[in-house]
């Protein structure tokens, strides 16, 4: 059975995922130069620096649960999202 990504209630959409195919796709309204995964324990499970608008990640790096998207943009605002992978 193929994970789902889903966005919690209360996501402030500013950062867009989708779950087709084995890779949860993350897209942003600006260039962010650094990108955080972190799992429902608080540990980073993925931590990357780029600057782009939209990245990758394999599913099976993340598994299954809640996590939070941290994103650092390249003009300093930090944004949080909160998802799910079932």
């Amino acid at each position: 059975m193929d994970a789902e990504v889903e966005p919690l209630e209360g996501s402030n959409k500013l950062i867009f995922l989708s779950a087709l195919g084995a890779n949860v796709n993350v897209e942003f309204y600006e260039p962010f130069s650094e990108v955080k995964i972190i799992n429902s324990l608080g540990e980073i499970v993925i931590q990357k620096r780029l600057e782009s608008k939209s990245f990758e990640i394999s599913k099976a790096n993340l598994g299954t649960g809640v996590f939070y998207l941290e994103v650092l943009t390249q003009n300093g605002t930090r944004e949080v999202e909160q998802f799910l992978i079932e």
